[in-house]
């Protein structure tokens, strides 16, 4: 029941109620009158040439404008004819267009200007122009070419262009230019056979237009007298002059320059090709221009891997220092446990403290020597774990699911990282589709048979890619169809051809896509420092140092790397380190024939690490020597903090050898025993 109000009124629905308060009826609405504009506004850009057919931009509309034959905003009335609408842009550039000249009407459609395409019987008036070139500018083009090449200016915008003369002109014009003065004589008859180059300038003093039909007067055989350089040109014609003359030559000089019509349409388009074409070839020059330097790719510049590491050691800093308690019969997990530590940063300096197997410290305080120890023996614990597998010096990624957990595929390309800019070896064992995949990407790389680690399955795959008949394609199959399965290979056999895919799939799952996961994890590990970025950046200069090459330590560059300290040149102990430095050297040559793995352990023995590192050796090696006053020595003694090797004294070099040899052979790590 509806509620009654407190008047007493209505007692009805509301709806009846409201009908009370005023009128329902429907007002009509006076809308606003469009208002009527009886004339608009249009740019009107008027060309100079019949044979104009391009839509004017840049630097050929700027030279419109200067000299006038552009209109802004000109004004047209709707309900003119097509006829009035002619004599009215006429009219509105003036003097510009001669009487005896026509107007054609064009609009832009892409690049090129097209006359508009109208029905039979109708007229292109004021109103249809609004409708057809809406915001489109509206060009008119002459029936016949306006000589109006320039607006008033300077002498300094004159240009030169080349048109034909005869030789006595030339003559006359190269005399002008050696003389350098003003000078008249008579000019001898044109022969229109001999036509030659001339240059001319065209004057920008322009004062009146003048049409191009009272240029064309013709110069017969009478003698005429020519004024060079004595007034300058006021008549908006091209004035010729040597490229040397000073000045140029007036109206009445140039009309009797041209024997003929023939002649002076030579002219225009000689004009014509360097005013407006080259204009055209400037502006696209400068947009291909533009587009290759945002688009090129930065050439390749030769760096060496060691400015490259130099660059980015500068990041490392030396006041700040992360420790890792290294023992070498578990140097992977005292790296594991350096490299997850809270407060690590790879950009401070490392510094490494080792112990024995019995746990007791050694007295080493890394200034070089255990750094460089440390990252050697991490880089070998590192390439023999089950993350990596293969054959040895091609290294592809093993699936470790206990890796994968720990998350040790990360620090595997940290301590790669690490290692380079830190002054640490490199690899040096990574197969070339590995280190492809880390620069191109892991689906550019092309895995190959030899990349495979698992024997029984490279047997397999070896049978299916040599057989010659789809039956044999089909029965080498059959032992592996589990596998094919789970790797997403199992797929119908229809002929021989189906063969190479079918390896390329396998092998790219086996050595890819079977790892992709462990890949992102070393690839993110690389990252530190900069690494990743470089090696994509120059990867000729990391591909000697992450893939196999053959050992390229020898007794010379061994012998070239260390810096002797020599004593003072005629006393006795240079006489003395003159003979260690021949034992030395004959020491070196004698273990090159031995083998190069000797070779690295010499230098390791001397500076902690078996081979040069990329970034090199700092401070540089050097070798000193054990002298009768200070304590006597038997055998050497090394230094890897500073790099130096202390060779003990001898007479004989059976002697020096074997001393050299069990120190060599015998020493490991830092420390006393």
């Amino acid at each position: 029941m509806m509620p009654s109000s407190s008047a007493g009124a209505v007692n009805g629905p509301r709806f009846h109620a409201r009908q009370q308060y005023g009128n329902w009826q429907s007002r009509s609405r006076k809308r606003p009158r469009t208002q009527y504009h009886r004339t608009f506004n249009k740019d009107i850009i008027l060309l100079t040439s019949p044979h104009d057919n391009v839509v004017v931009k840049q630097k050929k509309k700027q030279h419109l404008h200067e000299i006038g034959h552009i209109l802004n905003a000109f004004e047209i009335d709707k309900a003119w004819d097509g006829t009035t609408v002619l004599e009215k842009i006429k009219q509105g550039f003036k003097e510009k267009v001669p009487s005896d000249v026509s107007l054609e009407i064009l609009m832009g459609c892409g690049n090129k200007l097209m006359t508009p395409k109208l029905s039979e019987g109708q007229d292109l008036d004021g109103s249809l122009i609004l409708k057809v070139f809406r915001l489109k500018a509206l060009y008119v083009r002459p029936s016949r070419t306006l000589l109006l090449a320039e607006s008033e200016s300077s002498d300094d915008s004159c240009f030169e262009v080349d048109m034909p003369c005869d030789d006595s002109v030339r003559q006359s014009l190269d005399s002008v230019s050696e003389n350098g003065e003003n000078m008249t004589g008579p000019s001898t008859t044109q022969d229109s056979s001999s036509i030659q180059s001339i240059s001319f300038q065209s004057c920008t003093r322009a004062q009146s237009p003048i049409s191009a039909q009272a240029s064309r007067s013709t110069v017969g055989a009478h003698p005429s007298t020519s004024s060079f350089g004595a007034q300058p040109s006021t008549s908006g014609l091209p004035c010729t002059r040597p490229r040397s003359a000073p000045d140029c030559w007036d109206s009445e000089q140039f009309s009797r320059s041209a024997s003929r019509e023939g002649d002076y349409d030579t002219y225009i388009s000689l004009i014509r090709a360097v005013s407006e074409d080259e204009e055209d070839d400037e502006d696209l020059c400068h947009a291909i221009m533009a587009s290759i330097e945002d688009h090129a790719i930065p050439l390749t510049v030769e760096v060496s891997i060691k400015q490259i590491l130099e660059e980015l050691s500068t990041k490392i800093n030396t006041n700040q220092n992360c420790k890792f308690n290294i023992n070498r019969a578990a140097v992977l997990d005292g790296a594991i446990r350096g490299f997850t530590r809270l407060s690590y940063n790879p950009n401070n300096r490392m510094v490494i403290r080792f112990s024995d197997d019995k746990g007791k410290f050694e007295e080493a305080i890394d200034l070089g020597g255990p750094r460089r120890e440390f990252l050697r023996i991490l880089l070998v614990a590192l390439m023999q774990s089950s993350m990596f597998e293969g054959k040895e010096g091609s290294l592809n990624l093993a699936l470790d699911s206990q890796a994968i957990r720990e998350d040790r595929y990360f620090i595997a390309g940290r301590a790669v990282a690490v290692s380079l800019v830190h002054g640490g070896p490199a690899p040096g064992c990574l197969s070339k589709t590995l280190f492809d995949s880390l620069v191109q990407g892991p689906d550019m790389c092309n895995p190959v048979l030899d990349d495979v680690a698992d024997c029984e399955l490279y047997n397999k795959i070896q049978k299916i890619s040599e057989a010659t008949t789809l039956e044999e394609l089909q029965h080498s199959t059959e032992p592996i169809m589990d596998y094919l399965a789970n790797a997403g290979c199992l797929r119908q056999l229809k002929s021989i051809a189906d063969r190479d895919r079918l390896v390329e799939d396998i092998l790219m799952f086996q050595v890819m896509n079977r790892v992709r996961g462990p890949f992102e994890r070393f690839r993110d590990g690389l990252k530190t420092l900069g690494i990743l970025e470089k090696i994509q950046q120059h990867p000729e200069a990391f591909r000697s140092t992450f893939c196999h090459q053959p050992n390229q330590l020898k007794a010379d560059i061994l012998d070239d790397l260390f810096e002797i300290k020599w004593s003072e040149n005629g006393s006795n102990k240079r006489a003395n380190e003159n003979q260690a430095i021949a034992f030395w050297r004959d020491y070196l040559q004698d273990v090159e024939e031995e083998g190069s793995q000797k070779l690295g352990a010499i230098l390791a023995f001397a500076t902690g690490s078996d081979q040069v590192p990329p970034i090199g050796f700092h401070p540089q090696p050097s070798i000193a020597f054990h002298h009768d006053t200070e304590t006597p020595q038997r055998f050497p003694v090394a230094n890897t903090c500073i790099n130096c090797l202390r060779l003990p004294l001898y007479s004989t070099y059976s002697a020096f050898k074997s001393n050299m040899d069990f120190a060599i052979d015998n020493t490991h790590g830092f420390g006393k025993e």
